[in-house]
């Protein structure tokens, strides 16, 4: 049987982890508040066109693509690229960011790797990707 003094000790062992997780949350919850308050969302307007779909095996593609920026200056812009035909999934969204300079397209290039051994199988069309 533990003694008098052990029970208390193990009690204020486990309040001192509890403190310590919860300040670990609270920390890592005000370091995402700030660290979204710092990178402002862009709301350039791009013009996104998927220029080709290359295999490079049963596994992987290459997208390439061109991104057309529509504000008269600088602009980090977010984008999705994802691949995907209507109820089947080949390769889950992934973010991207680019830095868009006005008047100047932005070709670039995406390396996915699919869920499915598919690659010869997908066109331009099933690869989705959107920048705002």
């Amino acid at each position: 049987m533990p003694s008098a003094e052990a029970q208390p000790r193990g009690l204020k062992i486990a309040f001192f982890a509890l403190a310590l997780i919860v300040g670990v949350v609270v920390v890592l919850l005000a370091f995402n508040i700030a660290r979204h308050a710092l990178n402002h969302v862009s709301t350039t307007k791009v013009t996104v066109t998927v220029d080709n779909v290359a295999v490079i095996d049963a596994n992987h593609v290459v997208i390439t693509a061109t991104l057309h920026g529509q504000s008269s200056q600088p602009a980090a812009v977010s984008c999705l690229v994802g691949v995907a035909r209507p109820a089947m999934p080949l390769a889950f969204p992934i973010h991207l960011t680019e830095n868009m300079v006005p008047g100047v397209d932005r070709q670039i290039t995406v390396t996915r790797a699919l869920l499915k051994p598919v690659a010869s199988t997908v066109r331009i069309s099933d690869v989705a990707l959107t920048c705002t």
